[in-house]
């Protein structure tokens, strides 16, 4: 399924300790009131290129802030890249200018840019 769980894909395949990602996962449901059944919903609408619902880019910027790969609003750019496993590079300079109607969005969309980098660089 393409980009399924966007942000867990980034954390699970960088250097984030994967016991941390069910607890973290469970904190920002909880903190959004997202459900399980809810969350099998948005993986579906990603892999039908369905725009997903403001809550579901919150949970990706809960993530983000609880990983430290956002700081005081801002992309943490060393966190990120310090998180990627040896050997994976991104521009995150391609990913810099990114906006959105809301802070959910804007860095919802920016995941996404490191993920297209992250999905081309691993392929190679």
């Amino acid at each position: 399924m393409k980009y399924i769980f966007l942000f867990f894909v980034i954390l699970t395949l960088t250097k984030i300790n994967c016991a941390e990602l069910p607890e973290l996962t469970e904190e920002c449901m909880t903190e959004l009131g997202i459900s399980w059944s809810q969350m099998k919903e948005f993986g579906k609408m990603q892999f039908e290129n369905i725009e997903l619902p403001h809550n579901f880019k919150c949970l990706t910027l809960c993530m983000a802030k609880k990983s430290g790969h956002i700081t005081h609003n801002q992309l943490n750019e060393t966190a990120v890249l310090k998180d990627l496993p040896s050997g994976v590079t991104v521009d995150l300079e391609q990913c810099r200018g990114i906006t959105g109607t809301t802070d959910c969005d804007k860095f919802y969309k920016i995941y996404e840019c490191i993920l297209k980098q992250f999905s081309k660089n691993t392929s190679k």
